[in-house]
């Protein structure tokens, strides 16, 4: 899993990260995007999307707007990319 900021300041992630998770967890890289250049290549304008990568690295499924990563819909669009062969 990579998060993508999108021309905020670092600081202002941390924050957002820590009021999220408690702490910054170690596991999740964050692109700091701050021209945007990522923002305008993977995704539309609505924030925001979840852009989700199989093993080669190639957009299978796109999520716009807020999603509950915890429920059977999302297990459903991770799962098969999961069990693809490595």
């Amino acid at each position: 899993m990579l998060a993508i900021n999108y021309q905020e300041s670092e600081a202002k992630v941390r924050s957002f990260l820590d009021l999220v998770f408690g702490e910054i967890p170690e596991a999740l890289p964050v692109l700091m995007d701050r021209d945007g250049a990522a923002a305008r290549a993977w995704t539309p304008r609505v924030l925001p999307t979840t852009v989700i990568v199989d093993r080669t690295g190639r957009p299978r499924w796109s999520v716009i707007g807020e999603f509950d990563w915890t429920g059977a819909q999302a297990r459903d669009l991770i799962n098969p990319l999961l069990r693809q062969d490595r």
